[in-house]
């Protein structure tokens, strides 16, 4: 009977496993990767997406390990209490998946992969090693649109690496707009942990400029990138599969923005926000 009573437990705690351990972010950055990919007529290589997958877990891992410093066990959010209580198998993990995520990189990827990947990472870690050494002093870094900035580029690096040939303004478009999307959606999820991220004292952008006119950016933001989309989708049929993906996303983060209340419930907020990020995955079809 107990048997059957933890069995029920644990599988009952596996999608917030799943969520706390940044598995739907990492599945998110691979439905990007895959965007990127055919967008730049790239090969998926397996050891690509691994070793994307690695990178991805190993940012966001850091990311919450530096949050959980801050309030340790007393921390309100969940994902942050976690990090902090399982900081030393986090910390081991952590340096073995990035020495592993490195050297995949320079035996399979290609040296210049390599290369642009470890500026990536060490810009990457320079932001989160600023942002825990100024944490008290109240300045605001801004990091919902870095963490945007980070997962595109990181998403990106290898096929825009692989591409061989300038970027043409259909491109350069569909990157800055796809910084907007995740930017939009970072501080959606401030928006809904604004009460959480002020009783632990963190910085976002929702605690900084306030709920109203958080609420009021995102909207504005999205129904710019909506009717943007629209219209690219017609001024350039060859990328009209693209635009229209990224036009699927916002509209999927839109509705995240009108029903607070619902989403507000168990966290759904988060299992939308990242979900929202797979729907390139179709491009493997």
């Amino acid at each position: 009977m107990d048997r059957n009573k933890n069995k029920r437990v644990w599988l009952k705690n596996v999608p917030v496993l799943f969520q706390v351990l940044s598995l739907d972010v990492t599945g998110g950055a691979l439905a990007s990767g895959c965007f990127w990919a055919h967008l730049f007529g790239v090969p998926v290589r397996p050891v690509w997406l691994l070793v994307l997958a690695l990178s991805v877990w190993t940012v966001y891992t850091a990311d919450h390990l530096v949050d959980g410093m801050t309030r340790k066990q007393a921390a309100v959010i969940y994902r942050h209490r976690f990090h902090y209580q399982y900081r030393r198998f986090f910390i081991v993990t952590l340096v073995v998946i990035a020495l592993l995520a490195a050297v995949l990189a320079w035996i399979y990827l290609g040296a210049a992969v390599f290369e642009n990947g470890m500026w990536l990472g060490t810009f990457a870690a320079v932001y989160l090693l600023l942002v825990l050494l100024v944490r008290k002093s109240g300045f605001y870094f801004h990091k919902e649109f870095f963490i945007a900035l980070f997962y595109v580029a990181g998403t990106a690096l290898a096929p825009v690496t692989w591409h061989h040939r300038a970027l043409m303004a259909p491109e350069w478009i569909l990157l800055v707009i796809y910084v907007l999307t995740a930017w939009s959606e970072s501080v959606l999820m401030s928006f809904y942990e604004q009460n959480e991220d002020q009783q632990d004292h963190l910085k976002s952008f929702t605690t900084f400029y306030g709920h109203f006119f958080t609420r009021r950016f995102v909207a504005v933001l999205l129904v710019f990138l909506i009717f943007l989309l629209i219209g690219l989708v017609f001024v350039f049929p060859h990328w009209r599969i693209y635009f229209s993906l990224l036009l699927v996303m916002n509209l999927l983060l839109s509705v995240l923005l009108l029903f607070p209340s619902f989403f507000q419930v168990k966290n759904r907020y988060r299992w939308w926000g990242e979900w929202v990020f797979w729907p390139p995955f179709v491009l493997l079809l």
